[in-house]
């Protein structure tokens, strides 16, 4: 709005995560443990359903990918120490987390 000279900005910018997909409830409780971790991450998607998992380093190469169901063990223990990405997508949606490989 342009009163007397003076602008005024009423509109509300929102940041924040975007969405991959549409994420049911269980992948949206996904839980990685420990994270940090030296090598050995434990992934727990409440939901016994199908995930590819696909693990990217910090310039977007893909580092491993995998076929889980429910709760797995994610091993990174041969990459080196870093910031990763993990990806999951199941039939419901996708859903991104950062892992940290101490």
């Amino acid at each position: 709005t342009l009163t007397n000279g003076v602008c005024t900005v009423t509109d509300t910018l929102l940041v924040g995560s975007i969405p991959t997909g549409v994420l049911q409830q269980p992948l949206q409780q996904t839980r990685i443990s420990p994270n940090p971790s030296t090598g050995i991450f434990t992934v727990n998607v409440p939901d016994q359903t199908n995930i590819q998992t696909s693990v990217f380093d910090a310039l977007g190469k893909l580092v491993t990918t995998s076929s889980e169901i429910g709760t797995f063990n994610l091993d990174l223990s041969d990459v080196p120490v870093g910031i990763y990405t993990l990806r999951l997508d199941t039939e419901s949606g996708s859903l991104t987390k950062k892992l940290v490989r101490e």
